[in-house]
């Protein structure tokens, strides 16, 4: 394509391709979950908390087969039959909600993991739970 005649294209007109094809159609895309936490291996899925669209404008925040809740804690998510409107009550969060409550379910997720690894490492050593030797 000349420089001529993409100057002459309309304003706000998407340029045709070097090949002078024009350009793709994108389909409508739809984002339906979000991860938020730590890489993408399946050994690290613990340290992850995904915000699942869940329809009609509402979200879930997730780990494993697991739902947090609106009192902030974990649940176990039913089959979709037996899903009670009110566990969907305690579940279910329009995205700002859903971010918000993701940040913190991560938060005492990692919390959690490093006073688990703390202890392990303590025991490994021979030392109590503060790092004091046991001797």
């Amino acid at each position: 394509m000349s420089q001529t005649s993409h100057k002459r294209q309309k304003a706000g007109s998407i340029p045709a391709t070097a090949t002078n094809s024009p350009p793709l159609l994108m389909p409508r895309l739809m984002i339906s979950e979000y991860v938020y936490g730590e890489g993408y291996e399946p050994t690290q899925s613990e340290l992850q908390v995904r915000i699942r669209y869940r329809g009609n404008g509402f979200w879930s925040v997730n780990n494993g087969g697991h739902c947090y809740n609106i009192d902030k804690n974990w649940e176990t998510e039913p089959k979709p039959s037996s899903r009670t409107e009110e566990f969907l009550a305690r579940t279910r969060f329009n995205i700002v909600d859903a971010i918000t409550l993701a940040k913190i379910a991560y938060n005492e997720m990692v919390t959690e993991h490093d006073r688990s690894n703390r202890l392990q490492e303590s025991e490994t050593n021979g030392n109590d739970s503060n790092g004091n030797d046991r001797d």
